[in-house]
């Protein structure tokens, strides 16, 4: 749990990305929406939207968009720190 000491990442996202380990194997296997993971906490999306791009920033996740018939229908996420 190194990214607690991570004094480049806000405490928003150290939460952000703290829940996202818990849900990891989900995740993993489902792939995950920002409106799921929103839903976790009582913050508006905009609020989630940027830890999840801090966290992008900073390296420690990357998000592919998934799409079947041309609609969006998760994301993939891949965690690159832990």
């Amino acid at each position: 749990m190194k990214f607690i000491k991570d004094k480049n990442l806000s405490w928003k996202a150290k939460g952000v990305y703290a829940a996202l380990l818990c849900y990891k194997k989900e995740i993993d296997a489902n792939g995950y929406t920002m409106k799921k993971l929103n839903s976790l906490a009582k913050e508006g999306i905009a609020a989630t939207q940027g830890a999840v791009k801090e966290l992008e920033a900073q390296g420690y996740i990357a998000k592919r968009m998934q799409h079947a018939n041309g609609k969006f229908v998760s994301s993939k996420w891949t965690f690159l720190k832990d």
